[in-house]
């Protein structure tokens, strides 16, 4: 039998299993910070969408830490507001049902609708286009500084 000897097969091997070590390090930083930045793009689209600009919504806006491992690692976004859903969603306009204790008469009917502004849905279709191009560079940098690039 013969036996054949590749050359740089060692050195290919130990870039291979740096690579491998950084991975998880490089994945979470990156996730952490796409999450920093997707909440800030929210914030700006939310202050460009509502009329009111008291700040109370954007207040809501929560980034999870990255949880996971691996392939299966995520970070959550999330809206405490209470009123978040009513301005994103839309919502119905409803007389007003009692004035000083009392029931009215035509209280409680519809008389309208407001449209949502779907704020996170405008961020979220950006990311789609704009986080994989994000994480392929973050990814290339990591190979680059490992030596397979």
């Amino acid at each position: 039998m013969t036996e054949v000897e590749i050359q740089g097969f060692r050195e290919l091997q130990e870039d291979l299993l740096r690579a491998v070590r950084r991975y998880p390090d490089m994945a979470q930083k990156a996730l952490e910070q796409e999450g920093k930045q997707f909440k800030k793009d929210v914030i700006k689209e939310t202050n460009s969408a509502v009329f009111k600009k008291t700040g109370n919504l954007a207040k809501g806006y929560k980034v999870d830490p990255v949880e996971g491992f691996g392939a299966g690692m995520h970070v959550n976004f999330r809206a405490t507001a209470p009123h978040f859903h009513l301005i994103e969603n839309g919502h119905e306009k409803v007389t007003q049902k009692t004035r000083r204790g009392k029931k009215l008469e035509s209280g409680g009917r519809n008389i309208g609708f407001t449209p949502g502004r779907l704020i996170v849905a405008a961020v979220r279709a950006r990311y789609t286009v704009k986080m994989p191009l994000d994480i392929k560079e973050r990814f290339e940098t990591m190979l680059r500084e490992c030596g397979l690039i």
